[in-house]
C-alpha cells in the first residue's frame, strides 16, 4: 500500500507535467477532478492512522449541537476555534454522522484550494503537486482547522495585491474563526506594501539567521506569549524544544534555496505573471518567520507554512523560465525532490 501511494504520486506528477501547454479549459477540468478526488480521500480517511482526527470526531459527536440548539456558550472539545466548532453545528443539523462531518470541511477546503491555483497558477496540476508533496498530509489529514484557514487567506491575498483593505481584512476576520494562526495574515498587508530589492532580501535573510542564532533567549518570551494567543503553546514546551532542529532545519535552507532563485530571476518571472512581487514578498514573509523562530521547529513549522504555500505558484514560473530541454531537466529534478518530501511526510504516519 505504501509503495503504491508513492507510485501513484509519481504517476500523477507526471500526468501533471505532460498537461503542460494543454488548453486552459482541459487544465481547469482536470484540476476539478484532481481536488475531487483529494478533498474525498482526505474525508474518508482512516481516524486511527491520522493524529488529531478522533478528536475532531469526538468534538462533533459529543459536544457539538445542532443550529437550533447553537449557543455561544457552547464549549468545544479539544482544539476548536468558536468558528470552526460552528461548521460542525451546521453539519450536525442536517446529519450526526462525524465521515459527513470530516467530508464537508474537506470539502470547503479543497474549494478553496481549487480557487487559489486556478486563479495564481501558471501549471495548475503542477501546482497541486507542489501543494500534495509539501502540505496535504500535515494540513488536510490531520492540521484541518489551519488547512481551511490558510487555504481562505491565500485565496484572499489577491485583495492585499489590489490594496482592497476591506476585503482582505474580512477574509482574515473569517480565517481567524477557524484558526488562530490567520493573525499573521494582518501583518503581511502592510509587509506586501514594501518593494523589496534583492539586497534587502538577502540582508533580511541574514538578519533572521543572525537573530536565531543569537539572541534566541530574547525571543522565547515574545513566543511565550505570541504562541498562546494562536493556541500553540503546546509546541513551545520542553518536550518538543528537545526534538528541535534550530538553524538546522533542512526546510530552512530548501526555502531559501527557491526564494534566492526566485528573486534573481526577476525580470523573466515578472514579465510572466503579474503576482510576481506578491509570491515574492510573500514566501519572503513566510522564510523569515521559519528562521527567527526556529528555535521552536514545530511552531514556526506551522505558522511559517501559511505563505509558504505560495510556492504552488513560484515552482511552476520557475519551470516556465527554463527552455524546452533544460525545462525537463528541471522536472526530473523536481520530481525526485518532491517524491522525497512525499515519502518523508507519509513515512511518520505508517
Amino acid at each position: 500500500m505504501y509503495i503504491f501511494v508513492i507510485f501513484t504520486f509519481v504517476v500523477f506528477y507526471w500526468v501533471s507535467v505532460m498537461s503542460v501547454g494543454q488548453k486552459p479549459k482541459i487544465q481547469r477540468y482536470m484540476l476539478v477532478v484532481s481536488c475531487l478526488i483529494l478533498a474525498f480521500l482526505a474525508g474518508f480517511r482512516d481516524p486511527d492512522r491520522w493524529a488529531d482526527t478522533s478528536v475532531y470526531i469526538d468534538d462533533f459527536e459529543y459536544y457539538t449541537n445542532p443550529l437550533y440548539k447553537f449557543s455561544l456558550n457552547d464549549q468545544p472539545f479539544g482544539y476548536a476555534e468558536r468558528g470552526f466548532h460552528f461548521l460542525g453545528s451546521i453539519v450536525k443539523t442536517f446529519t450526526d454522522n462525524a465521515t459527513i462531518y470530516l467530508l464537508f470541511i474537506s470539502a470547503l477546503t479543497f474549494f478553496f484550494i481549487y480557487k487559489s491555483i486556478d486563479k495564481y497558477c501558471i501549471f495548475p496540476l503542477l501546482g497541486l503537486c507542489d501543494y500534495i508533496a509539501r502540505f496535504i498530509l500535515n494540513r488536510n489529514f490531520i492540521q484541518i482547522r489551519s488547512a481551511l484557514a490558510i487555504a481562505i487567506i491565500i485565496f484572499g491575498i489577491q485583495y492585499a495585491y489590489k490594496r482592497d483593505w476591506h476585503k482582505y481584512f474580512a477574509i482574515v476576520a473569517i480565517a481567524y474563526l477557524f484558526h488562530h494562526m490567520a493573525i499573521l495574515a494582518v501583518p503581511f498587508y502592510f509587509f506586501n506594501k514594501v518593494q523589496f530589492s534583492k539586497s534587502q532580501i538577502v540582508k533580511g535573510l541574514l538578519i533572521s539567521v543572525f537573530l536565531a542564532a543569537f539572541f534566541s533567549s530574547s525571543i522565547s518570551g515574545f513566543v511565550d506569549n505570541w504562541s498562546t494567543d494562536m493556541n500553540y503553546t503546546n509546541y513551545t514546551g520542553a518536550e518538543y524544544q528537545n526534538e528541535d532542529l534550530g538553524i538546522a532545519n533542512p526546510m530552512i535552507y530548501f526555502q531559501i534555496i527557491i526564494l534566492l532563485i526566485f528573486t534573481f530571476n526577476e525580470k523573466k518571472l515578472c514579465i510572466a505573471d503579474k503576482y510576481y512581487y506578491l509570491y515574492r514578498n510573500a514566501y519572503f514573509f513566510s522564510t523569515l518567520i521559519l528562521i527567527t523562530f526556529c528555535k521552536y521547529t514545530a511552531l514556526s513549522g506551522r505558522t511559517s507554512t501559511m505563505f509558504a504555500t505560495v510556492e504552488f505558484s513560484i515552482i511552476p514560473l520557475l519551470a516556465k523560465m527554463y527552455k524546452k530541454r533544460e525545462r525537463y531537466i528541471f522536472y526530473i529534478a523536481l520530481c525526485i525532490l518532491l517524491t522525497g518530501f512525499f515519502y518523508l511526510k507519509l513515512r511518520p504516519t505508517n
